[in-house]
């Protein structure tokens, strides 16, 4: 009878080992992973005031989210940067609009946006963007309404 003999290099040995082992190691990480979440999911925040679903005042979440909080006061700061934000253009405030300080108008810079946008709402007012703590002032008091 005639057998063959496989002969199993050691180096074939070595990477197979290797593999199994980076595989286990994998798989041990993912599952750490994955109980770590778990775990994250399941603890509470530390609740310094209470909060229900009509409080608007941001100063009262920041006191539960200091960062968060301290990031939305950062966008009331009104520079002009490389990646955009706008500058603080003083104005009279009037009955309609109260606002003494508002960002550059866009049709003032590019006049042509008044004819390409003409019938839209954006031909009457439209200028630089403002942070978030500015959001809903700039909403109310638009003259795009």
């Amino acid at each position: 009878m005639n057998q063959k003999k496989y002969s199993i290099s050691f180096s074939t040995l070595l990477l197979v080992a290797i593999l199994s082992a980076a595989i286990c190691f994998g798989i041990v990480y993912l599952l750490t992973n994955i109980f770590e979440r778990q775990q994250e999911a399941r603890s509470t925040v530390l609740k310094v005031v209470d909060i229900d679903d009509n409080t608007s005042d941001p100063a009262v979440w920041g006191r539960n989210f200091p960062l968060q909080y301290d990031d939305y006061l950062k966008t009331a700061d009104m520079i002009q940067t490389t990646y955009g934000g706008s500058e603080a253009i003083p104005r009279t405030p009037t009955d309609e609009d109260p606002r003494d300080l508002v960002s550059r108008s866009k049709l003032e810079t590019i006049p042509q946006l008044k004819r390409l946008w003409a019938g839209y709402a954006f031909s009457k007012d439209y200028r630089e963007k403002r942070g978030h703590a500015y959001m809903l002032t700039d909403q109310i008091y638009t003259e795009r309404q």
